[in-house]
């Protein structure tokens, strides 16, 4: 785990978080930082992160396929990788959808 913290991470309702807990802003902007960063070594080392209730840091693997230039009238192959991606949860896409 990398001690590096992520650049321009400091989230937006910090101050909220702040607020709400009782704790200083200065420690919810680090454990959000540290938050981060376990998220991203854990999907860098292909595992993913699970949080219930709340939805899941996966990797997702995209196949390998042929794109074209079509300024240059060429076909390249762009080979198979893998992206991260964030799945909510149930729970999550309800609430964001009204629908409860």
């Amino acid at each position: 785990m990398s001690a590096k913290p992520v650049r321009g991470a400091v989230h937006s309702d910090s101050s909220q978080i702040a607020k709400t807990t009782g704790i200083d802003k200065a420690a919810v902007v680090t454990v959000i930082e540290q938050f981060m960063t376990v998220v991203k070594d854990s999907l860098a080392h292909g595992k993913n992160v699970y949080l219930r209730g709340f939805g899941s840091f996966i990797i997702k693997t995209r196949a390998e396929k042929t794109a074209r230039n079509i300024s240059k009238n060429t076909t390249l192959v762009i080979p198979a990788h893998n992206i991260p991606a964030f799945k909510p949860a149930k729970v999550v896409n309800n609430e964001v959808s009204g629908l409860k």
